[in-house]
């Protein structure tokens, strides 16, 4: 499914007409599509930093400090998770503007980072990402920033309970009872 598909899902839910099948569009229009995949954008961010990150593994070299600029990796990284030597994990420690580590020289680096802008032609993200999930929070989106929020509040409480779902693989994390005695 394309991002258009999917905005044109979103529609529908908000109860408009789908024109995206059109090849030219009015001036609303085109100002309602912008709004939809600027909202579509923010909540794909959204999942890919706050629930479900992408990790990318790079071959780095530190600098002759044990320094790694993030500016020198290939991806915009969000956060580091690992960083190893020969299979074996070296300790770091992440700041604003790259990681320390007492290695120097080369090692492999996993980090969470940041995707590409969604665009109207492109693909979906699919995976463990339902589109229809990604439809719930684009029109809860879309919906609280024209103010609607009473629709909002429905599409974005169906949105984070199937993410919390999705992120804990089926089901939400079970806390067993204390049992408080003498």
């Amino acid at each position: 499914m394309t991002i258009k598909q999917l905005l044109g899902n979103v529609l529908r839910k908000l109860g408009y007409e789908d024109f995206t099948a059109k090849t030219v569009y009015g001036a609303d229009e085109e100002e309602m599509i912008d709004k939809l995949l600027y909202a579509a954008d923010s909540v794909y961010k959204e999942i890919r930093t706050c629930y479900l990150p992408i990790e990318f593994t790079e071959n780095v070299t530190t600098d002759a400090n044990g320094f790694l600029p993030y500016s020198t990796l290939s991806r915009n990284i969000i956060a580091p998770r690992k960083l190893t030597v020969d299979g074996k994990e070296k300790g770091f420690v992440g700041g604003a503007t790259g990681l320390k580590t007492s290695f120097v020289g080369g090692a492999t680096l996993t980090y969470a980072y940041m995707p590409d802008a969604l665009t109207l032609e492109g693909d979906t993200p699919g995976g463990s990402l339902p589109d229809w999930v990604l439809e719930e929070g684009t029109a809860g989106e879309y919906a609280f920033r024209e103010g609607l929020y009473d629709v909002a509040s429905a599409f974005d409480g169906r949105f984070r309970e199937s993410m919390a779902r999705i992120k804990y693989r089926g089901g939400y994390p079970k806390i067993p009872a204390r049992r408080w005695g003498l």
